[in-house]
């Protein structure tokens, strides 16, 4: 038992450092302008890319014998669009993805129940850019019943029967959806 322990105690111990060794980088929006912020707790070379959406690289540089550093770039010249900013280090690779001049709406989602009697409901999308949209349904007797995911770009709907999933009707069904820019709806029926 105490070898299990130690064991444990060891692989703590060394996600501690490893995690210590990691960098902090962080990107702050000021319109035209993305701030990046590098902090870590030993010098070295650094090299930062942009990339665009085809992953070019739209501009690069080496930052040399630096522990910790403010860089602004600024995207004025650069078409609109979702880059990636990568900061390699010592320590490994660190990722940002930031969105120039795209407009950041939220995804119009509506649940709605068009017949109780038939236990027919509607799902309305609506994207003004291409969103990847999960599904889940859930009885509160039969846990989850449907779980699908739909590639949505404009409008887009679905209609639901759902006869066969309500045992009575007092059953509860639930929708959750949910998209890949992290925005969650539920609707309870």
């Amino acid at each position: 038992m105490l070898s299990r322990f130690t064991f444990v105690l060891a692989l703590t111990a060394l996600a501690t450092c490893a995690f210590a060794d990691a960098p902090a980088v962080k990107v702050i929006t000021e319109g035209n302008v993305f701030t990046l912020y590098y902090q870590a707790s030993a010098t070295g070379t650094v090299k930062v890319s942009i990339l665009n959406r085809n992953n070019d690289v739209v501009f690069s540089e080496l930052i040399n014998e630096s522990g910790s550093f403010t860089r602004p770039y600024n995207f004025g010249q650069l078409p609109k669009g979702v880059y990636k900013i990568i900061v390699l280090d010592k320590t490994g690779k660190h990722e940002q993805v930031v969105k120039y001049g795209v407009d950041i709406r939220k995804t119009y989602i509506k649940v709605a129940e068009v017949n109780k009697a038939e236990s027919r409901f509607v799902l309305s999308l609506g994207t003004a850019t291409e969103e990847t949209v999960n599904v889940r349904i859930y009885d509160n007797a039969k846990g989850l019943v449907h779980e699908q995911e739909i590639e949505v770009n404009g409008n887009y709907g679905l209609i639901y029967n759902l006869s066969k999933v309500r045992s009575s009707e007092k059953s509860i069904v639930m929708f959750e959806v949910s998209t890949s820019a992290g925005q969650v709806e539920t609707a309870m029926f």
